[in-house]
């Protein structure tokens, strides 16, 4: 299973989540609030801030606090074209082959967040929203085909650059005279 690693201080988390919220706002339904896109492993564990609109710095203290988050990357696929967080859009096949990924309009692609002491995790996942069955929602970190490579291009996106070599000092610029 692939796992994208980014040490925190190479992350902008902040920037992160706020792309994410634009993403979510996007293709939210008039019966959603953003947090429902939003998608946290343990119930243990408290939600910080307004649970129904978080901040970068309540998700950030949730993944302090040993909380695994599900961000969807895509909508669920209901045979016209997903749109994705990266502002994309994918046309999957109606029939997929043996090798081929394929999910269905209960299912949401997307990848689940950890942080360890010094770096962010980055798994990809599939979350099922949960139907009339009695199946109930839930998330499984798994293969997501054609979405890896553009999970991959988005999370680099999120890389600050390194500091400059001179200690992150401003090179020096001096006003010439005129000759």
């Amino acid at each position: 299973m692939i796992t994208w690693k980014f040490e925190k201080a190479d992350f902008d988390f902040q920037d992160f989540v706020k792309s994410m919220l634009a993403h979510f706002k996007r293709i939210a339904t008039t019966d959603m609030v953003l947090s429902d896109y939003i998608w946290r492993e343990k119930d243990n564990i408290a939600k910080r801030g307004n649970p129904e609109a978080p901040t970068w710095k309540d998700l950030l203290a949730e993944l302090e606090d040993g909380q695994q988050l599900f961000f969807p990357f895509a909508e669920p696929n209901e045979g016209k074209p997903v749109r994705c967080a990266d502002g994309t859009r994918v046309q999957l096949t109606a029939s997929s082959s043996a090798g081929e990924f394929s999910y269905d309009e209960n299912e949401v692609v997307g990848f689940a967040v950890t942080m360890t002491r010094t770096r962010y995790e980055f798994q990809p996942a599939l979350y099922f929203i949960g139907n009339e069955s009695d199946r109930v929602p839930s998330m499984e970190k798994r293969p997501v085909g054609i979405f890896e490579d553009k999970i991959a291009d988005f999370l680099n996106t999120f890389k600050r650059e390194k500091a400059m070599a001179a200690g992150e000092s401003k090179p020096e610029t001096r006003k010439m005279k005129p000759l």
